[in-house]
């Protein structure tokens, strides 16, 4: 897609923009050899570049054209995809365990992501799934409130295949909290109640509270009623993870995904979102993406990830003693926080 936009509009606009001083070395070779006089040379130069302009507008308009060709793709392609299958008799969870048995997925076929993925995550308590890049954590993640059905295998939470409950009772059993933080636009108070429609302004105010979001809130000029802009635009990345953050709170779900937000995050700010994710996980199933290793040293299980596959499980000091993928990741980490930038 990017060559398709990039490359011919590149090769035109050279080949246009050539054309101006090809034009003003023809013509002084024309004006020496005494074949143009001075007022006529002139003149074409400036005719020459009156037609550049619109010439020029007219490859912004190309521009345009092509990249709403592009979208109109991406588009295309979205309202083509066939939707999920719904039950036609909706089962209901008998607790909040959940259970990944024998889990295969692929984005694309024959080119696996997560291979025989099992685990199970008892109420209540924290896994962890570490691992390198593209080992498939995120997917894993993403599974769980069903953005993607499984190849093979299946995801349960209650005894119940995620494929057999409907939508809302699916959502009203989990909460995610990713990294990349999207706000609608409206104000700062409809995006918190989106994790509860029917919440109330006193509600709201102390789901923000508990997000450490509430201080930087009524900072603002209208507070609660500051419009944000289309995926909050006018507000800083906290500012944003703590409004979704709040959002999660007041929502309440029993289930918690994090995707590991604080990784390009100051210190202050992930101080206060460290606060905030310790109210929001208060007596909750909590499954946690890491790539920072140290906010996981309490999980009660860590999962280590490697190509697609469970390579190692147990908890921190488990894990160490193995002295594997998990002990590496461990070591490279301290080696990290020793090293020192000298002159």
């Amino acid at each position: 897609m990017v060559y398709q936009l990039i490359l011919p509009m590149g090769i035109f606009v050279t080949v246009l923009l050539l054309g101006v001083p090809l034009g003003i070395w023809v013509a002084g070779l024309r004006a020496q050899e005494g074949a143009v006089d001075a007022a006529t040379l002139v003149i074409v130069l400036v005719l020459a570049f009156s037609l550049y302009a619109p010439i020029l507008a007219m490859i912004g308009v190309m521009e345009l054209t092509r990249m709403a060709e592009a979208s109109f793709t991406r588009i295309r392609r979205l309202l083509d995809t066939e939707p999920m299958a719904l039950p036609r008799e909706p089962t209901t969870p008998q607790s909040t365990t959940l259970t990944f048995e024998g889990v295969d997925f692929a984005y694309v076929p024959n080119q696996p992501v997560l291979q025989d993925i099992s685990f199970t995550v008892p109420p209540k308590t924290m896994t962890a799934i570490v691992g390198p890049s593209g080992s498939g954590k995120s997917t894993v993640l993403n599974l769980i409130p069903r953005f993607w059905d499984v190849a093979a295998g299946r995801v349960t939470l209650g005894g119940q295949d995620l494929r057999d409950l409907d939508e809302q009772t699916l959502s009203n059993h989990i909460t995610m909290v990713f990294q990349d933080v999207y706000l609608f636009a409206g104000s700062i108070a409809d995006n918190i109640r989106m994790g509860q429609p029917e919440a109330d302004d006193t509600a709201v105010q102390n789901a923000a509270r508990q997000a450490q979001a509430h201080d930087f809130i009524m900072a603002l000029p209208d507070s609660y009623d500051t419009q944000v802009g289309e995926g909050g635009a006018s507000l800083s990345g906290g500012e944003a993870q703590r409004l979704s953050i709040a959002r999660a709170i007041l929502k309440d779900a029993p289930i918690v995904l994090l995707d590991e937000a604080t990784a390009a995050i100051d210190p202050t700010t992930e101080r206060a979102l460290q606060q905030a994710f310790a109210r929001l996980v208060e007596n909750k199933t909590l499954i946690v993406v890491a790539h920072k290793l140290s906010t996981i040293e309490a999980a009660d299980q860590i999962l280590v990830l490697s190509d697609g596959k469970i390579a190692e499980r147990g908890n921190h000091a488990t894990l160490i003693q193995q002295n594997g993928i998990y002990a590496g990741l461990w070591q490279q980490r301290k080696q990290a926080q020793s090293r020192q930038i000298s002159a």
